[in-house]
Parts: C-alpha cells; structure tokens; sequence
C-alpha cells in the first residue's frame, strides 16, 4: 500500500487542520455545499483538465509532477505520508471524489513505473464497486468533451499550480473558520493562544509546501 492509499487515520492526526478532519469536502468552511455552485464548479473542471493532461502526457512530465505535489514513494514513505516540503496525501487537493481517486490510481501507476493513460487508468480501477461518477470521469479521460490536451500535454504544469493555489486558498480559510471557532469556544486566553499558536505552525507548513510544489512545478 502506497502513503497515498494509507488510512487517514494514520496520517491526518499530524495536522488536525479542517480539511483533514471532515471528509466530506461540503461541510468544510470555505468550500461550497453545492455542485451548482460556480467556484465548485469551476474548481471541479479545473481537476478533469488536469486529469485528461496528465492521461495523454508523456511518462516522465506525468512522474515529475505527481512528485512535485507528493513527493516520491521512497519521499512519502520516510516521512509517514506527512512530507514537510509537499502536499501529504491525505489532504484534499482534490474536492471531487470521483476525481481524486482517479488521480490515486495515477499515483499507483507511477509509484509502480508503469504507463499512464486513459486505458491503463481505467484497467487499473476496473469498472466494479466504483461510482457513476468515477465511471463518467473514467470516459472523459478516453473521449475529453472539452478541450483535448495539447501535444505532450505541455499545459498540465499550469493546471497543477492551479490546483495547489484553490488547496492553499481553501486551507487559508479553514485557518480562519478554525481560529475564529477557538476565539468563541476556549476557556481563557492561556488557551486561546495555544490554539493560535498551533494553527499559525500549520500555516507555516502550508506556505512551505505551496512555495516548493509550485516552485517544481513551474520549473517543468
């Protein structure tokens, strides 16, 4: 089992921020309860472009940005899947559920050097005990109805820099709903700037993270 695929459990205890704790994307402040909300909507297509671009892109442009995001197997592995310097796995870069486990499968195909493309993506996940949604997801890689990736897929660096900034974006406001959530709720201030303090260290890893997982990616 990758330290994509480990149980939350294991992993989201490091950083009890709020998109850790509650895994329905929904209930999280800062994200919106609804598919026809336009920000959700948008951020749901921006995850099926970067997935269609990573399904046509070349094996080395896939394999570097799912490390500039991740880290490595062997990176995610010593560091328990809480990797400083990237994105730990078990954070929700990606909001639709359909969409992240696609991306997961991805990850596994790349962790274990094999090709990434529409048809190994879907032999990987095979078509039992999946959603409707994972299946319709699964035919948009194979058959885009937007805009078909560009040749060697040259825009799903872009895409990804995309991504980390809505993630970074959604954790700031978490921050936010949690810090005001401990103004109301502490017992005095000794523990209100406890709290303060825990969630500002948070930050500091999040701006970390955001800085090297763009950083990389620009570079590509």
């Amino acid at each position: 089992m990758s330290a994509l695929t480990a149980p939350p459990a294991a992993i989201a205890g490091h950083e009890p921020l709020a998109e850790t704790v509650h895994p329905d994307m929904g209930s999280i402040a800062g994200f919106p309860d609804t598919d026809t909300d336009t920000a959700y909507e948008q951020r749901r297509q921006l995850e099926t472009d970067l997935l269609v671009a990573l399904s046509w892109a070349p094996a080395d442009m896939v394999a570097a940005i799912v490390h500039a995001l991740l880290g490595d197997l062997a990176h995610r592995v010593a560091t328990a899947g809480n990797p400083p310097d990237r994105i730990p796995a078990t954070h929700p870069l990606f909001c639709d559920h359909a969409a992240a486990t696609v991306f997961a499968a991805i990850v596994e195909l790349v962790d274990t050097g094999r090709p990434v493309t529409p048809a190994t993506i879907t032999a990987h996940l095979g078509q039992d005990g999946h959603t409707r949604a994972v299946r319709h997801l699964l035919l948009e890689l194979t058959s885009p109805s937007g805009r078909p990736p560009l040749p060697g897929s040259p825009e799903a660096p872009h895409l990804a820099i995309d991504l980390v900034d809505k993630w970074y974006r959604a954790g700031f406001i978490a921050f936010i709903d949690r810090l005001a959530h401990a103004a109301r709720e502490a017992r005095d201030n000794h523990e209100l700037a406890a709290h303060r303090d825990h969630l500002i260290a948070i930050s500091h890893t999040a701006d970390h993270r955001r800085r090297t997982t763009t950083d990389d990616l620009a570079a590509l």
